[in-house]
C-alpha cells in the first residue's frame, strides 16, 4: 500500500517490517486504525479514537507519535539503523504553521542518530523531503507553484538531515530517487498498490527544494537547497529490494514489475544515490 514502507534484504530469514504512518491514517481520515494494528508504543490503542461530542461523533485532533529507531544488525561491525518520523499531517504545496509542530519530531530523530561507527542510519518517512512532481499538478496560471512536495516536512527538516544517508519516503505514487548536492539520496516508493500519479510531467526542476519553479524561496528566511544532480523519476506499479553492497555505506537496490521484470537499479555509497533504467 502506499502509505507502507517495508524495507527488505534477502540476509534476513524473515524480512523486517516496519510500517510507516502516512497521511491517511491521519486520526480525521483512519481514525485509531494505525494504533490498533501498527503503532509500536504500548498503551496507544485508542489514540486517535472517534470522538462523540453532544450525541454526534467529531474527527480527533492531530496527533504526532514519537520518532523512534531500531537497529537492524547486518554483521559484528555492520548496523543499518531505521529512524522513523511521523509525517502524516502537513502541507505538501506550501509552508504552513504546521512546520513548527511537525519540527520536534525531527528534533527526536536527530537525537537517535548521534554518529557512531559502523552504525549507518536511514530516514523513514511517509512524505518525500526531497521529492518532486509532475508538472500537471500545477495551478492553472499559478507561475509561482513549487514542483517539490512536502513543504512541510522541507522546513520541519532543515539542518536536521545531516546525519542520515538516505531519505525513504513513499506518499507520491511511483517511483523515484533525487540527490540534491550535500543531502542524503531520497528514495521514494510509492508504487505498491493505489492508482499511480500520472505518466509525464516529471522534468528535473531548475532549483532545488524550499524553491518555487522561477526559482524564489518558498519559507522566509531558509534558502533553498541546491539544484538536483539526480533525478530519476519511473510511474509503473511495482516493488524495490535491496542488498547491502561490500563495504559500509553501500548498497544495491533493484526495482522490478509486478511480473519481475527489472526496469531499474540504483547504487548507493553514503549519501550518494545514483539511479538508472538497466
Amino acid at each position: 500500500m502506499a502509505d507502507a514502507i517495508l524495507p527488505m534484504t534477502p540476509l534476513f530469514p524473515v524480512a523486517p517490517q516496519v510500517i510507516v504512518r502516512g497521511n491517511h491514517e491521519a486520526c480525521d481520515r483512519g481514525g485509531n486504525g494505525y494504533f490498533l494494528f501498527f503503532d509500536p508504543f504500548k498503551d496507544s490503542s485508542q489514540d486517535c479514537a472517534p470522538l462523540v461530542q453532544n450525541n454526534k461523533r467529531v474527527a480527533p485532533l492531530p496527533r504526532l507519535t514519537p520518532s523512534w529507531s531500531t537497529d537492524l544488525r547486518l554483521h559484528a561491525r555492520r548496523t543499518l539503523r531505521l529512524v522513523l518520523v511521523d509525517s502524516a499531517y502537513g502541507s505538501d504545496g506550501h509552508a504552513s504553521s504546521w512546520a513548527g509542530t511537525q519540527r520536534e519530531g525531527y528534533a527526536q530523530a536527530d537525537q537517535l542518530t548521534t554518529p557512531q561507527r559502523n552504525v549507518e542510519p536511514w530516514l523513514l518517512v511517509h512524505r518525500p523531503i526531497l521529492g518532486h512532481v509532475t508538472s500537471q499538478f500545477a495551478p492553472v496560471g499559478d507561475p509561482l507553484w513549487a514542483p517539490w512536495t512536502s513543504v512541510d516536512q522541507q522546513v520541519a527538516s532543515y539542518w536536521l538531515l545531516s546525519h542520515y544517508n538516505l531519505i525513504l519516503s513513499s506518499h507520491l505514487h511511483l517511483a523515484q530517487a533525487v540527490q540534491i548536492p550535500g543531502q542524503p539520496g531520497q528514495m521514494n516508493l510509492g508504487n505498491g498498490g493505489t492508482q499511480l500519479d500520472p505518466p509525464t510531467g516529471y522534468e528535473t526542476p531548475r532549483f532545488g527544494p524550499l524553491a518555487n519553479a522561477p526559482g524564489d524561496p518558498v519559507a522566509p528566511g531558509l534558502a533553498p537547497y541546491p539544484a538536483p544532480t539526480m533525478d530519476f523519476t519511473d510511474v509503473r506499479f511495482g516493488y524495490a529490494l535491496v542488498r547491502p553492497g561490500r563495504n559500509l555505506g553501500e548498497w544495491n537496490w533493484r526495482h522490478f514489475s509486478p511480473d519481475d521484470v527489472l526496469f531499474a537499479h540504483c547504487n548507493q555509497s553514503g549519501k550518494s544515490l545514483a539511479c538508472a533504467a538497466p
